[in-house]
This record gives structure tokens, sequence and C-alpha cells, in this order.
């Protein structure tokens, strides 16, 4: 069956609950102009000032970006890369690695630090959504796979799908059931506010305009 059309996406014609334009990435160095220091790389760094190590792990170099743009653009504090080689030790002696360190490296060339984790501030958020809409189920299904395609969503499983929008990632579950001439859907959306708020706002008024057309 083919998916549904919107009317609301015929050129020149700006849908309601579409995302504005996503955040601009890292500024575009153009050929032949030297850029001012990074403020990471013009700050003076405490040696023993307390800190916080983040590392995170992507899978694509979209992904990369998403994160190097976040660290470069906060407000509040110090943020930087740390200088020179860099390994997390585990169950290693740290005192005898640490003086057989100070045998080849002058004492100021040498940082070490004591690592534990910390648990997230807070666990992510689950809203369900609940229509019953009278349509077969592969209209239903066609129709939500529609909108979360504008959400720039992927499939990573049987009706599952990671989401992401200018405010965040989310993860949705979709599921349908007959009932009579009708079919229910139930979307699961798990994701951090501000994306919970705006996802789950705009599947809920898409679902009950299409509620309303048929």
């Amino acid at each position: 069956m083919p998916p549904h059309r919107d009317p609301h996406d015929e050129p020149g014609h700006e849908h309601p609950h579409d995302d504005p334009p996503d955040s601009p990435g890292p500024p575009h160095e153009e050929p032949h102009t030297q850029e001012p220091p990074h403020p990471e790389d013009s700050t003076e760094h405490s040696r023993d000032a307390d800190g916080f190590l983040f590392v995170v792990s992507y899978e694509d170099d979209a992904e990369r970006k998403r994160a190097e743009y976040l660290f470069n653009t906060w407000e509040g504090g110090n943020l930087y890369k740390p200088e020179g080689i860099v390994r997390v030790a585990e169950e290693v002696d740290q005192e005898e690695l640490y003086e057989d360190l100070l045998v080849r490296f002058r004492p100021e060339q040498i940082d070490a630090y004591a690592l534990s984790s910390i648990k997230a501030p807070r666990t992510p958020e689950q809203r369900s959504i609940e229509r019953s809409i009278t349509a077969d189920p592969d209209t239903v299904r066609s129709m939500v796979q529609y909108l979360i395609s504008r959400k720039k969503g992927e499939e990573t499983g049987d009706s599952a799908y990671e989401v992401y929008t200018n405010k965040g990632r989310a993860d949705v579950e979709v599921s349908l059931s007959t009932e009579g001439e009708e079919t229910a859907v139930v979307i699961q959306v798990k994701g951090h506010p501000p994306v919970i708020d705006q996802l789950t706002t705009y599947l809920e008024a898409e679902l009950d305009e299409f509620e309303a057309s048929r």
C-alpha cells in the first residue's frame, strides 16, 4: 500500500509539527583564514582541580560530531581534552606504574587521577500513546512509519525505532492490534526531556488529525 501522502508536505508548505532546522555544527573553516585559539587551548588548566572524565563512544561520524559540538559549545566550567598520552588503568599496581613513569619522564610531565564511575543523574522517561483508528492495520502502520520517518527515525528492530530530533534522541516501539473495524495502536516513547515531550506531542497531534480524517 502506498505511504500516506500528507498535503502539508507539498513544496512551499511548512508543516506545523516539523522540526526547526537542526542546530548548526562547528563553524566552517574558510581557506586562508586563521581561527582564534579555541577556549580549551587558551585556558590554564589546574593540575589540582577536581574534575570528571566523560567518554562518549560513537558508531558513526554523525554521532562523533554531535558529541564534539555539545562539548565545544558547553557554557560554564572548563572542558578540555587531556594533553599527551592518556590511558585508563584497571587492575594494575598504580604505584609501580607511576614509579616506572617517573623514571622515564619529569614529574611535571605526568598527571595521575583516581577514577570512579558515576551514575547517570536520571533515567529515561517513558510515555505511552494509545489510539483506536478506523482503518486496517497496514494503513495505520504505514502512517506511523511515515510520521517517524519525518523525525529522521531509523528502524532498529521489529517495530522499534531510534529517533533523532533537534532536541535529542528517543526510542520508539509500535504495536498494533485489530478491534473489529478499528486498529488499536500503542506507541511507547522512551527518552529524556525535552525530546520526549516534543516527540509525544507531535505523535499525538498527528494521530488525532489522522483519526479525525477517517
